[in-house]
This record gives structure tokens, C-alpha cells and sequence, in this order.
């Protein structure tokens, strides 16, 4: 008895972690064109490199703040 009531709970569980799974939208202008932007990079100091990113300042946010202790 209780071990199918832990089968039935586990099973519930599973069911309800499917049923709960995230739903992603994405709104962009359909009418842009894509092919000119090229921002990947491999290594440094190469020309595609993002200048400015968001990610980059928080890096350099966290380096400057690790350094300072």
C-alpha cells in the first residue's frame, strides 16, 4: 500500500513538472534584416567582438569589485 501511494505521488510529480514547463515568446521586426549583424568573436581584439555589451560591463564590474576584496 504505501509503496503504490509513492508510485502514484512520484508519478503525479513527473506529470505535473511536464505540465508546468516554461512557454517562450519572441517578438522581433520581421521586416529586419539579420545578415549584417556579426557579433561572435573568438578571441580578443578581433573586429567583431561586441564593444559595450551589457555582459561584458558586468564582467568588468565583477572583475573590479573581486579586486577590490
Amino acid at each position: 500500500m504505501k509503496t503504490r501511494f509513492a508510485l502514484c505521488a512520484m508519478l503525479v510529480c513527473i506529470a505535473s513538472t511536464i505540465a508546468m514547463g516554461q512557454q517562450v515568446s519572441v517578438n522581433y521586426n520581421h521586416s529586419a534584416s539579420f545578415s549584417q549583424y556579426h557579433s561572435y568573436a573568438w578571441a580578443s581584439n578581433n573586429a567583431n567582438q561586441i564593444q559595450n555589451s551589457i555582459l561584458a560591463q558586468v564582467a568588468q564590474q565583477d572583475n573590479q569589485l573581486r579586486n577590490a576584496g
